[in-house]
């Protein structure tokens, strides 16, 4: 069964931590097993963020989140956040496009 990560922060360095996802992406090429991320920003609290990034599987997000580079990144990026990262791990029940 497919599965969801949410991650949620605050920074107010969105152009530093753009750099360090793109270092990441260059890194992890042929490796990773995200799918898919969005980047979300909240209307109402500018610099709040929530991230969802899609896998095929527990195991394929566990994978991802053991990368080497994955490590390298959340050290990275967690410092240019305001309160660190929220996480939140997804199975996906029901997956309906009306």
């Amino acid at each position: 069964m497919a599965y969801v990560q949410i991650r949620s922060y605050a920074t107010s360095r969105r152009e530093e931590f753009d750099e360090v996802e793109s270092e990441w992406l260059e890194d992890t090429e042929g490796v990773r097993t995200v799918r898919r991320r969005i980047l979300l920003e909240d209307r109402d609290v500018p610099g709040r963020y929530v991230e969802l990034s899609f896998f095929d599987s527990y195991e394929d997000l566990m994978h991802n989140s053991m990368l080497p580079a994955t490590s390298t990144i959340a050290g990275r990026t967690e410092g240019l956040t305001e309160d660190g990262f929220s996480f939140q791990n997804l199975r996906i029940v029901r997956d309906v496009a009306p």
